[in-house]
Order: C-alpha cells, then sequence, then structure tokens
C-alpha cells in the first residue's frame, strides 16, 4: 500500500516539476534536478 502510494506521489511530483520547470527560470530546473536525484537515490 505505502509502495503504490508513494509511486502515485513520484508521478504526481514528477508532473508539478515538468509544469513548473516550464513556466519559470533555470533556478527552478536546478530544483527539479534535486528532487529527481533525491527520488532516485530512495
Amino acid at each position: 500500500m505505502a509502495h503504490k502510494l508513494g509511486s502515485v506521489l513520484k508521478k504526481s511530483v514528477s508532473m508539478k516539476i515538468i509544469l513548473i520547470s516550464n513556466n519559470t527560470s533555470s533556478s527552478c530546473n536546478e530544483l527539479a534536478n534535486k528532487v529527481t536525484v533525491y527520488f532516485k537515490k530512495n
């Protein structure tokens, strides 16, 4: 259950990051990269 919730959460976060980075500057892209690296580690 927790694993399923985690994967759904990752998908929604990824979608939000894509939207944010399309709409803002490179500093947001850096943030998105950090979040992506964080999720890959866990």
